[in-house]
Formats: structure tokens, C-alpha cells, sequence
């Protein structure tokens, strides 16, 4: 399964499944996100 880590604040990561950001690709908004 492919994951990225989600930056949500300044000090928190949250990793997020590939699956998670299709269904909701507001994950990517903010492009902070890397694979």
C-alpha cells in the first residue's frame, strides 16, 4: 500500500494510505505532502 506523510501542524506528522487520499483529496491541498 502506498502512504504519504501528511504535515497538520508544525511539529505533527500523519500518515495517510494512498487509499485515504483518492477518497478525500483534500489531503493534498496544502502540497505539503510527499511521497
Amino acid at each position: 500500500m502506498k502512504v504519504i506523510w501528511k504535515q497538520i501542524d508544525s511539529g505533527t506528522l500523519l500518515l495517510v494510505s494512498w487509499d485515504d487520499i483518492v477518497a478525500d483529496p483534500s489531503w493534498l491541498s496544502d502540497d505539503r505532502a510527499s511521497t
